[in-house]
């Protein structure tokens, strides 16, 4: 026993793979068939078979892979404070730079009043009410466009168009979020406006509504990538397990699918929407919501 005392204090700190049981089971069996073939004196090589564990000597490789692995966590964790710092840091500059305008400028005047001139003759204005009202209105109407459609398209790309359909359909919307910001302008100018003042008889199509379009269309490619991917991601025997019970295929995507991927169709409108909440030459060149507060969709 004095034998596989010292043994075990010597070697349980690299052996701590291992449970004490099994670790002194094993070494009382090398006792034992070293004490029959009479080679008790010899040097004891531990050797742990496949169905225990791992040799002594292995133990390197797993400090190695810890190793590792501590390093690539360590890597992504600054990174990922980094781009908190980073983000953190511009979000300070802003707020440091824009603090001598406030001197001049009333805080109330500034977010409540929807007249914006600042290079009038007689007095300034800054009021940024128009553009907050206008942005909310556009970014509102454009996620109830772009929202049903994308996830829409995204089940059928998902779960009903055949491979050659898929391979060619999703690529074509990923394409569309290449398309410059100036050009989709430009097409709400000459081709959306024309049809909306043609559909409701307006003077000009030039409104909230053609903006929402827009941005509804800058969207879509973003909400509907995303959310194809969160629906292939759920697991197969959700699909199996509803379509076992006699669901149809529709069932199992509106009742089944889409319940599961909910958060990954969550992310997809939500980057969807920071995208057209951030969108500005567009929208300037359509309803210019600069001018005037936009109450109602249709108004020019």
């Amino acid at each position: 026993m004095n034998d596989l005392q010292q043994f075990v204090a010597k070697e349980k700190d690299r052996m701590d793979l291992l449970p004490e049981d099994q670790f002194n089971s094993i070494f009382r069996s090398e006792i034992i068939n070293r004490k029959e073939k009479e080679v008790i004196d010899q040097p004891i090589n531990l050797d742990v078979s496949e169905s225990g564990s791992v040799m002594i000597n292995k133990k390197k490789t797993l400090n190695l892979r810890e190793l590792k692995e501590k390093s690539i966590h360590t890597f992504f964790l600054l990174n990922g404070l980094l781009v908190i710092v980073v983000l953190l840091g511009i979000f300070a500059l802003l707020v440091f730079t824009s603090l001598p305008a406030f001197k001049e400028i009333n805080l109330l005047h500034f977010f409540f009043s929807a007249n914006w001139n600042p290079t009038s003759f007689v007095k300034e204005s800054y009021g940024i009410l128009s553009m907050i009202v206008s942005t909310l209105m556009v970014t509102i109407g454009a996620l109830v466009i772009s929202v049903p459609l994308g996830i829409g398209t995204a089940a059928y790309l998902s779960d009903v168009a055949g491979k050659r359909v898929r391979e060619i359909g999703k690529p074509v919307v990923e394409i569309l979020a290449g398309i410059p910001y100036v050009v989709i302008g430009f097409l709400g100018i000459v081709l959306v406006g024309p049809m909306i003042a043609k559909v409701f008889h307006l003077p000009n199509g030039l409104n909230a509504l053609n903006g929402s379009i827009l941005l509804a269309f800058m969207a879509l490619p973003t909400i509907t990538s995303l959310s194809e991917d969160a629906l292939k991601n759920v697991p197969r025997s959700y699909e199996e397990a509803s379509l076992a019970l006699g669901a149809t295929r529709w069932q199992t995507v509106l009742k089944v699918k889409i319940p599961a991927a909910k958060s990954g169709i969550l992310a997809s409108c939500m980057l969807g929407m920071g995208r057209a909440i951030g969108e500005t030459m567009a929208i300037l060149m359509v309803p210019r919501p600069c001018l005037k507060v936009f109450w109602i969709p249709f108004e020019p």
